[in-house]
């Protein structure tokens, strides 16, 4: 009986230390996921700090470009030279170079600012009011000589297409243009705008865009809010200037570019006018130049730690005061900055 007895206690024992491991075997899974689930917290509230202080970063870096462009206004206003161009770094700080500020180990900002006004304004085809639209004919002429001076443009890209585009009719306008009857018929289906591009990515909806034909229009075109079609002389490429003047060849376009660089800009209008190399041309829309700018593009990149925040800003300078107003911010688009970065000599 005594041995029954203590077969019973023993295998009770037993029981109770089987129980006993898998309780502590229970909470140290529990525990381990709690750590799990804690650590995974504190990294992705730690990401989520690094990647807000990134943007902060980004956001002081546009700041710094709208003081640039103030400084460069009051400079200009200061020796009555309104002029705005992309040679000299010393008295256009914001032109040649891109900028980069070192900050701390894996922390900095660097970017570059790209004047639009030397570039076509796609707004300018059409201008729309009160409900009506008027195709600016002039402008559609440029527009194509620019398609035409370009490289690896598909043939179906039709200045026809942007102005149906932002016309408010449903009407195509001549045989090349697009309509809803076009773009309703693609998979998946969407209408024209019938108003003003917002975004160059909007290109991507135009009949016949590829991605040889975007990546060139980009680096000649410019979206401003408005339909004004004047162009900075100092900083409008070869292709550019061939687009506004009627005749122009690449070969004396490069040559203007060349005393442009020379000459380190061209004072006023005038001067540019009285080149020989524009002697004889007619046509020529001298009320659209201009030696100076207002919109601008900054590219800036901020990077904190492990974390790269990219911002696109659209910046208006006043004409009239130089004050600066951002228009469009972007933090979605992965541009690189081209120009090279500034070094103090």
């Amino acid at each position: 009986m005594v041995s029954g007895g203590n077969s019973g206690l023993r295998k009770q024992s037993g029981m109770a230390a089987l129980i006993v491991i898998f309780i502590v075997a229970l909470v140290m899974v529990l525990v381990g996921g709690l750590f799990n689930i804690h650590y995974l917290d504190i990294r992705r509230t730690s990401n989520i700090l690094e990647q807000d202080q990134a943007k902060m970063y980004a956001l002081a870096a546009e700041t710094y470009a709208r003081t640039i462009l103030r400084e460069d206004f009051a400079q200009d206003k200061k020796a009555n030279k309104m002029v705005d161009h992309e040679v000299d770094n010393i008295d256009e700080p914001w032109g040649q170079y891109a900028i980069q500020i070192p900050i701390d180990t894996n922390v900095g900002i660097q970017g570059q600012i790209d004047d639009l006004m030397g570039r076509f304004n796609i707004n300018s085809l059409v201008t729309n009011k009160n409900g009506a639209s008027a195709v600016n004919k002039e402008a559609v002429q440029q527009f194509e000589r620019l398609l035409s001076s370009l490289k690896d443009i598909n043939p179906d890209v039709t200045a026809e297409k942007f102005v149906d585009w932002i016309d408010v009719d449903d009407q195509i306008y001549q045989l090349k243009g697009a309509e809803e009857e076009t773009y309703l018929l693609k998979k998946p289906p969407y209408r024209a705008a019938n108003s003003y591009f917002n975004d160059i990515s909007e290109f991507w909806l135009i009949d016949g865009m590829d991605a040889a034909t975007y990546k060139e229009l980009k680096k000649f075109v410019a979206i401003l809010p408005n339909s004004s079609g004047m162009l900075n002389v100092n900083t409008a490429p070869a292709e550019v200037l061939m687009a506004y003047i009627p005749g122009l060849d690449k070969q004396t376009a490069d040559k203007i570019v060349d005393i442009r660089k020379e000459e380190g800009h061209f004072a006023d209008v005038n001067q540019f006018l009285s080149l020989a190399e524009l002697a004889g041309k007619k046509d020529i829309p001298k009320k659209l130049f201009k030696v100076n700018s207002e919109y601008f593009q900054a590219t800036l990149r901020a990077i904190f730690n492990e974390r790269t925040t990219r911002l696109i800003s659209i910046i208006h300078r006043d004409a009239e005061e130089g004050n600066t107003s951002v228009l469009r911010r972007d933090f979605g688009k992965k541009e690189d900055i081209t120009k090279e970065v500034y070094v103090p000599k």
